[in-house]
């Protein structure tokens, strides 16, 4: 690096409290240029100091994060080749043998190529940025990348809930109050049960997760002590398109991601898995900024999503869009910063670990990546053989993460999970159904207008 940038980056409260959550993602075959060419890819993005938040290391103790880019370019390992036949398995290896201290671990595999983030970094909108980065001849040849220099919101959750609340102060307070009310009724019955015996955090930890501090999709304390799998699958561009029909005749007006994870769910249940009827859902805050503004801190909030009958895609959409236009995701965010302050604020212990649990029901969580342009844009090596994968550490080990993404116009989804708890050929018998015949998953009696709610 040819300039001097001061060592430590101040970050968001919400940064603070993701951190210690991974994604792991696959991509290719891709002209990434090999090492070295990721190396300079890397550089140059980073040659605009940390505000593109490549090279910082995250720390949940604190919103002064150390800037050391040197330390990603030696995270760029070679690795042996592979296809994407293999990218389950290498996912879950990755996943599994990474270094918590590397903040993002980079490996190549031939014309393929995986990396592990700390998504203290970022969320989907860095996931997507740095995807395309690894693979952009431009980056590599000193152009930084449009996306390192982007129009950034200064506070960006101040001026989204500006946006969506408004100055009504009772809309906020009654938002505050729904998010409020359940927490301080857990934790009081948490201190009646009795406490558990705690043990110190290691300072030096600079991944470690806060306790309790946010409701965001990532693992618990327990998530990273055992292995994590991977299942994925892809339905072609023929069946999407196909169910894109479907819907124009069926369900005008409602979004593929809504009627693909109703195809997810009941191929599951299919299965014989209990699903539990509440789902925990991504939504991305950056809908309420200005046009012309964005972000790259983590702006995503978790939503707990009522889902009694998924196959019913119109009740689905009207909880959508009114969690959207309550502001609920902005009021939950708010949430996650206040309580990730509190957890710093306060001595930070953990509850000692102990054996899980067989869960009783399993609970879904949904990662929607969507359709990006900058994720079409990757200029990949024959088109036919396009491959991206996307998976996010479940939350317990009573949880299925779902993330899903759309290359051309091709869904693409990985499920995550804890195999001690979940059969995985489960759900990869349930992942090919959806994939294969959504429409035949979904109940056409239902059909009813609705206004598309998601993004």
């Amino acid at each position: 690096m040819n300039v001097d940038f001061p060592s430590h980056h101040t970050v968001h409260e919400t940064d603070v409290a993701i951190a210690g959550n991974w994604t792991v993602v696959a991509l290719g075959p891709v002209d990434h240029g090999g090492v070295d060419g990721i190396r300079r890819a890397l550089r140059t993005t980073m040659s605009v100091g940390p505000a593109a938040r490549l090279g910082l290391v995250p720390d949940s103790r604190s919103r002064r994060w150390q800037y050391d880019p040197e330390r990603l370019l030696r995270a760029v390992r070679q690795g042996s080749e592979i296809t994407e036949d293999d990218y389950d398995r290498e996912m879950s290896a990755l996943l599994d043998v990474h270094d918590p201290a590397e903040p993002i671990s980079i490996t190549v595999h031939g014309e393929h190529v995986l990396f592990c983030m700390n998504h203290g970094i970022g969320d989907g909108q860095m996931i997507i940025n740095l995807s395309h980065t690894l693979a952009d001849v431009d980056a590599r040849n000193g152009v930084v990348p449009k996306w390192a220099t982007s129009a950034r919101t200064l506070r960006p959750l101040t001026v989204a809930a500006m946006r969506s609340l408004g100055t009504d102060p009772r809309r906020l307070l009654h938002l505050l109050r729904s998010r409020l009310g359940p927490a301080m009724r857990e934790r009081r019955n948490e201190r009646t049960a009795g406490n558990a015996d705690t043990v110190s955090i290691p300072a030096s930890s600079p991944t470690q997760t806060a306790p309790a501090a946010h409701d965001s999709i990532g693992p618990d304390s327990i998530a990273m002590t055992s292995s994590v799998e991977v299942v994925a699958d892809a339905a072609t561009i023929g069946c999407t398109r196909e169910l894109m029909r479907w819907r124009d005749e069926f369900r005008p007006g409602q979004s593929i991601s809504i009627l693909f994870f109703a195809a997810l769910d009941a191929a599951l249940r299919d299965e014989g898995m209990l699903i539990d009827d509440v789902a925990k859902v991504l939504f991305d805050v950056r809908r309420y900024l200005p046009a012309d503004r964005t972000t790259l801190a983590n702006l995503s909030a978790g939503i707990d999503v009522d889902l009694p009958d998924t196959t019913d895609t119109v009740l689905l959409s009207r909880q959508w869009r009114r969690i959207i236009d309550c502001g609920q995701p902005v009021a939950n965010l708010m949430m996650v910063g206040l309580r990730s302050k509190l957890a710093r604020l306060r001595s930070a212990s953990l509850t000692e670990t102990t054996p899980p649990d067989a869960p009783d029901t399993i609970r879904l969580a949904l990662s929607d990546i969507g359709r990006h342009a900058r994720l079409n844009d990757i200029d990949f090596i024959g088109e036919a053989k396009a491959s991206y994968r996307v998976m996010v550490t479940p939350a317990s080990h009573g949880h299925i993460t779902l993330t899903t993404a759309r290359l051309r116009d091709s869904i693409r989804v990985a499920a995550s999970f804890h195999s001690t708890f979940v059969d995985a050929d489960v759900v990869r018998r349930a992942l090919r159904a959806a994939c294969s015949m959504p429409i035949s998953l979904l109940d056409a009696s239902t059909a009813a207008p609705e206004a598309n709610p998601a993004a």
